[in-house]
């Protein structure tokens, strides 16, 4: 059996998120390559029906910028 992550490295991973979110960078961040984010019942990404972007991993995303805030 793998060893479980501490509650502190739990937190440190999805702060990492909107750290990433909020600076528009996948370093820092551990996306798992299958990642699909949905967002008010609609799948942003790793979508294959949805807009090129829509398209992207999670990852590949917040690299390119796409979640800056505007």
């Amino acid at each position: 059996m793998a060893e479980r992550n501490t509650r502190d490295e739990l937190a440190t991973v999805a702060n990492s998120y909107f750290e990433g979110l909020e600076k528009a960078t996948d370093k820092g961040t551990p996306f798992d390559k299958d990642c699909k984010r949905i967002e008010n019942g609609v799948v942003t990404s790793n979508n294959p029906a949805g807009r090129e972007i829509v398209k992207m991993s999670c990852g590949a995303q917040f690299a390119c910028g796409y979640s800056v805030r505007s």
